[in-house]
């Protein structure tokens, strides 16, 4: 299963290897030990999910069509629980079944899901037997930066790993982080971890209809720490609605670097904040008498409010502070796929021609 082709692989497609003649093979060797490592420590609680479901309806589009084949899930409790993208699981089901890496098959039913994290607990149905799983701990954080391995199973014939950095937290309104590396259909609701082989997540966010694709070499995953919260609510059987909330309709300066308000880099034409007289530009400070440090705490607000709820946005505009009375509007109607992100802050993404670039939308998940 380890090669020496795999593990050449895994250093291109980290960029690692620019100059292969030129390396130090034992710094090569010693990396992809470092990757194999990791990902031995969970590969055993990766499984192969084969979910059985009714026809969906085609896209005129056939790159919007979810493909067919098996896709991952990641045990996190000894008595069978299972942790995959909620996507993996949409539809109408008929049935599920969970492949583990010894080659084992068991049936397996629908929990719950979390429509916020993109991802659903399953439960295997077998009673009497103990499953390999891997501990989520809400600890475990992502750091910007770090090496991070994506692990997922589509084949008893071994598990699949890719491998990057993490590039970006708090992404997807908070709900995810990003993962420098290649994500596909197969490894949405693998786990995601550390060079320990910790658990730093699920694989999220890969679904159908995206006009900018999968594959491109920057994915999503739902962080331990929101899913620790998150799980003892599924396990009891209870759904997570999406948070909807009031809207604003403002982006955010993804170059901002101040600590001390949510700066704004577009008023989304036809908002409450046009409506309210906001600019491009404009730095929030504060909502009623709630301190705003960056735009995630701003979006955290708005969730908890509702659509007609009215309230005074503190403003900084140049060397004016304004307050502006903002009464939110209704979050714009979501497509198939709400979650579904752009990149703008990633220049150097390499371009894709058959996935071309997802047009601006209401509907950017970074955006409120």
């Amino acid at each position: 299963m380890h090669t020496s082709r795999s593990i050449l692989g895994i250093a291109l497609l980290c960029g690692l290897l620019a100059a292969p003649a030129s390396a130090d093979s034992k710094t090569w060797s010693e990396l992809s030990k470092a990757f194999q490592a990791a990902a031995d420590k969970v590969e055993q609680a990766v499984v192969r999910v084969t979910v059985d479901r009714e026809p969906e309806t085609p896209d005129a589009n056939p790159y919007n069509n979810r493909p067919e084949g098996s896709v991952s899930g990641v045990l996190v409790d000894a008595s069978g629980l299972v942790l995959t993208s909620e996507y993996n699981v949409s539809g109408t089901l008929n049935g599920i079944e969970i492949e583990l890496a010894d080659g084992r098959i068991f049936a397996a039913h629908l929990v719950a899901v979390d429509l916020n994290l993109d991802i659903a607990l399953l439960q295997v149905e077998a009673e009497g037997v103990r499953f390999p799983y891997v501990q989520v701990d809400a600890g475990v954080a992502s750091q910007v930066g770090r090496f991070a391995v994506a692990v997922g199973r589509t084949s008893f014939t071994g598990y699949s790993l890719t491998c990057g950095i993490v590039s970006a937290t708090k992404r997807m309104r908070g709900q995810a982080d990003q993962l420098d590396a290649l994500v596909t259909f197969g490894n949405a609701g693998g786990a995601v971890v550390d060079l320990h082989g910790r658990l730093l997540g699920v694989v999220s966010l890969v679904r159908g209809g995206a006009e900018q694709g999968q594959n491109s070499g920057v994915g999503f995953f739902a962080p331990s720490a929101l899913i620790v919260p998150s799980l003892e609510l599924l396990k009891q059987g209870t759904d997570i609605e999406r948070r909807g909330g009031g809207f604003l309709g403002v982006r955010p300066d993804q170059a901002a670097t101040d600590l001390d308000g949510a700066t704004i880099a577009e008023v989304i034409e036809g908002t409450a904040a046009e409506a309210a007289g906001m600019q491009d530009g404009d730095k929030i400070i504060a909502v009623d008498d709630k301190a705003i440090p960056d735009f995630f705490i701003l979006v955290g607000v708005l969730q908890a409010m509702n659509p007609g709820d009215a309230l005074k946005l503190t403003v900084v505009r140049g060397d004016q502070t304004l307050v502006l009375e903002v009464v939110l509007g209704e979050r714009p109607s979501e497509t198939e796929t709400p979650d579904e992100p752009d990149q703008p802050d990633e220049p150097d993404q390499p371009d894709e021609p058959d996935q071309p670039d997802q047009p601006d939308s209401p509907d950017n998940p970074d955006e409120d």
